[in-house]
């Protein structure tokens, strides 16, 4: 803890800082070269509306007596549902003969984001009290309902799916008390989902209660302000408050807008927040993004924000609700605040709204930051998803261009990368975490082991309760800290977050013109959260660096960027035209998977070594064939990428004073032991990634000890003057050197609550471990990676080394024995020091966005999204 002091010391700045050159004060937020508003200098004067009791709606209708609202009688059959239209004369009756087969709906046009209330009135008649009365369905939709069409039962399920269309349930309940023909209310208040332009509301029968019978007097649709709803306790997706008692101010929030999530304050319409800024006898700078939702054009209101210093106005303008996907929700600006050497400094931040229902306003992520000269380097974490490092040229890797003549021309791929290789660090031996994306990123970004962090499977979370965070560290010494990923598992769905003022779900590296890549889009474009051209667009490689360009030298930052070009097969056209891929007048050739898919059906063993005979090895050398041309495209556009990156770097001028790594999460098996993919085992062609660095001040070196994508984290820490949180793990498999990283032992594990594997790598040796959940240790490999780099040949394996009774097959037992019981040590580490039992989620605790996106990622199927909605309340 001394140590971290003592870094931050040399941060506090002259701004508000009494002490002189030998003060050795704990810093103060008030101290500091960088305060976030929202968490770090409380307001003088907050002024934000107050909840109200009663919320007088906008438009209320009454659907059972509204001439122009059309009802159907649902008509179940074994084969689905017709629909009849129905005559309604101010009552709905519901016989119990109908249950979970008939009912009524009806359609109402709605529009995305405005708050809406249902209200049902319902009473039970009949000679007994059913225990569940009655259920009534709302399913927000983006197409107008179709009374005319025949649903069959698999149309059915599409309609109540929450992954494609936002679904409620209202149910009523009486105990064994209640009286037959009470009449009850049931009320449910929303905010339209994103795309929804339909709410159809589904009234179903009893599900019990022999000859009971639902009556509905009443059904109400009531649009209220949005305003209105939030502040009487009404949820609004994708908004969460931050906790206070982590010190942030009332009203601070993250929300999710345009998939881009961001911290701040949550502006009601009147709100006025006001900070005394400490004195500074230097200019200082103002960051903020205005962001306003929900897009809709048609939303009768605006907002006026308004941005002083001193009295003084930078900045008043009006913000209305975006109108469609190509209008940006976040507007970033930025100020220069003039010095003030003689006192405080007040800062206002206000919104006024206007018209009946101004949309919600957040102040994203106001910063106030001023330069300091021997500032800590800034930071860029570059993961390129699923790369390989024997495909960079750098590593050995040649690509060659597709020809008829099976004769290709070498085509350089990764220019970028091996050029920022000979300028700095070249780790030859780095190994990932795991194989997969979600537990090995989390390594990267905290410090530790998945056994440790806990995040090693689709269904769990990180927390910071037992992990630290490389972006919460630096953020809290002054670091302004953003990310721009591809979501999925590096998503904030999965904790991600935590530390970064803002963090973008957007891919920064698409192929928007190919056939592949608008496959992708369509597989996705279709999910609650859409995926779009016009976010992909805005938030692409040009986005990246034009966020680099705009930091400054003396005002540290830390830049995490993963995209998963390289996992998706899909490159540019420039790029499929470079390979041989794309010819004039021609839609290209799409990668197919199924050839993939029909090698990887093999028994479904991935673990299975080696080929069956001649045909199956014919069909893996068609697979690599078709694969590799469309892989190393990917790795050309992520090398662009790269490219990008740097170049943003030099303009901004800051590239002298930056710390950049690239690395992958995990490799990509080719066939190599009977798979195509990852994430199915632990050998080398999985977990063998890419680690190249550059460090102001260290000299170019080749560094050919191993390390693990655990160091990165500890690594860059040491590197700004930080100690790493003591919750990374040490001895006795901790790093043996801090900087440049270096061990001795390299763990890897699988671990997916069905199946755990483990691999330890020491020296020239690698030891496999298969588990049972049930039965313990059940399998073990052994390899010398130096004699077999692929990991062929198993010495345990009958008849091998290890049975020789000579001195080196001693010396091999010995060393796999050695190998074992460092693994077992480490298992025994984790047991205590872990997340242990009880803290896993299933896949129905995941927001059908995630489910939609990890499906479109290949590591779930549509199958496992149906199984997991199924049943589920939205």
């Amino acid at each position: 803890m001394a140590g971290v002091l003592l870094a931050l010391l040399p941060w506090v700045g002259a701004c508000g800082d009494a002490g002189g050159a030998g003060d050795t004060r704990v810093p103060q937020p008030d101290d500091r070269a960088t305060l976030r508003l929202w968490r770090d200098l409380a307001p003088v004067e907050h002024d934000v509306p107050s909840s109200s009791k009663a919320v007088v709606p906008h438009e209320t209708r009454s659907l059972l007596v509204d001439p122009s609202v059309s009802w159907q009688r649902i008509v179940a059959g074994d084969d689905g549902i017709t629909y009849v239209p129905a005559d309604v004369d101010g009552s709905l009756r519901l016989p119990a003969a109908e249950a979970q087969r008939g009912g009524f709906v009806t359609s109402v046009p709605v529009r995305e984001g405005e708050a809406l209330v249902v209200r049902l009135r319902v009473r039970v008649v009949g000679a007994e009290v059913g225990r569940k009365a009655m259920v009534a369905a709302l399913v927000q939709r983006r197409e107008p309902f179709d009374p005319g069409e025949r649903l069959d039962q698999e149309a059915v399920a599409r309609m109540f799916d929450p992954s494609r269309f936002a679904v409620s349930a209202l149910s009523i309940e009486l105990d064994a008390s209640g009286a037959a023909g009470e009449v009850q209310e049931l009320r449910h208040a929303f905010l339209a989902d994103v795309g929804s332009t339909e709410l159809a509301l589904y009234l179903l029968a009893s599900e019990a209660g022999a000859g009971l019978a639902t009556v509905v007097d009443e059904v109400v649709l009531e649009r209220v302000g949005t305003t209105a709803h939030l502040l009487n306790g009404g949820d609004v997706p994708r908004l969460t408050w931050l906790d206070e008692a982590q010190g942030s101010t009332p009203s601070a929030v993250r929300v999710r807008m345009d998939r881009d999530e961001r911290e701040g304050l949550l502006a009601l319409a009147p709100s006025r927040f006001a900070w005394d800024l400490p004195a500074c006898d230097v200019p200082r700078r103002l960051d903020l993004a205005i962001g306003v939702r929900p897009r809709d054009a048609t939303l009768e209101g605006s907002i006026r924000y308004r941005v002083s210093v001193g009295g003084d106005e930078l900045a008043v303008d009006m913000s209305h609700a975006p109108s469609s996907p190509a209008e940006p929700a976040w507007t970033d600006l930025r100020f220069t605040l003039p010095a003030s050497p003689d006192g405080p400094q007040r800062l206002e931040l206000s919104t006024m709204g206007q018209g009946s229902d101004p949309p919600l306003c957040v102040f994203g992520h106001p910063t106030v930051r001023r330069a300091r000269t021997g500032a800590p380097p800034n930071v860029v974490l570059i993961s390129l998803d699923t790369l390989r490092p024997d495909r960079l040229g750098s590593y050995g890797g040649v690509a060659r261009r597709v020809a008829a003549d099976g004769e290709g021309q070498a085509v350089e791929i990764s220019r970028h990368l091996d050029a920022l290789a000979a300028d700095g660090l070249r780790f030859t031996n780095a190994y990932s975490t795991t194989s997969y994306t979600l537990p090995s990123h989390a390594s990267m970004l905290t410090g530790q082991y998945p056994a440790f962090h806990g995040a090693v499977d689709i269904t769990d979370r990180l927390s910071t309760a037992r992990s630290p965070f490389l972006a919460r560290m630096l953020s809290d010494v002054g670091y302004a800290t953003a990310a721009f990923t591809g979501g999925g598992y590096v998503s904030t769905d999965y904790g991600f977050g935590e530390g970064f003022d803002r963090y973008s779900l957007n891919d920064p590296v698409w192929a928007l013109g190919t056939v592949r890549g608008r496959q992708l889009i369509g597989t996705i474009g279709w999910q609650r959260s859409p995926v779009n051209e016009e976010l992909l667009a805005r938030y692409d490689t040009r986005a990246v660096a034009g966020w680099l360009q705009e930091q400054q030298p003396g005002m540290p930052f830390f830049a995490f960027l993963h995209t998963y070009i390289v996992h998706n097969y899909a490159p540019s056209t420039a790029w499929m035209e470079r390979l041989g891929l794309w010819q004039p007048g021609q839609l290209g050739r799409p990668f197919d998977h199924r050839l993939r898919s029909a090698y990887n059906a093999r028994d479904g063993d991935a673990d299975a070594a080696g080929t069956d005979g001649p045909e199956r090895e014919a069909l893996r050398a068609r697979v690599y064939d078709a694969y590799m041309p469309y892989y190393d495209a990917t790795i050309g556009m992520a090398d662009d990428f790269v490219g990008s990156v740097l170049a943003a770097l030099r303009r901004a001028g800051v590239a002298d004073n930056t710390i950049v790594i690239v690395t992958s999460d995990h490799g990509e098996e080719f066939g190599e032991h009977g798979f195509f993919g990852h994430g199915e085992s632990l050998y080398d062609a999985n977990t063998r990634v890419p680690f190249i660095a550059f460090v102001p001040g260290m000299e170019p070196a080749v560094i050919d000890d191993p390390v693990s994508l655990v160091d990165i984290a500890p690594w860059v820490l040491r590197l700004v003057g930080l100690e790493p949180a003591p919750s990374t793990i040490a001895d006795p498999l901790g790093p043996t050197r801090d900087s440049p990283p270096k061990r001795d032992t390299v763990v890897m594990e699988l671990d997916t609550h069905l199946r755990r594997l483990s691999a330890v790598r020491e020296g020239d040796l690698k030891l496999h471990v298969r588990f049972d959940p049930d039965d313990g240790e059940q399998q073990r490999a052994f390899y010398d990676l130096v004699a077999d780099a692929g990991e062929q040949r198993d010495l345990l394996a009958p008849g091998g080394p290890l049975a020789s009774g000579d001195d080196d097959g001693k010396a091999l037992r010995a060393a796999a024995e050695r190998i074992r019981t460092r693994l077992q040590q480490f298992h025994k580490i984790a047991a205590a020091a872990g997340p242990g039992e009880g803290s896993e989620r299933t896949l129905h605790d995941l927001d059908p966005d995630m489910l939609i996106q990890l499906m479109q990622l290949g590591y779930i199927s549509a199958e496992d999204v149906s199984e997991a909605m199924r049943g589920r309340d939205g």
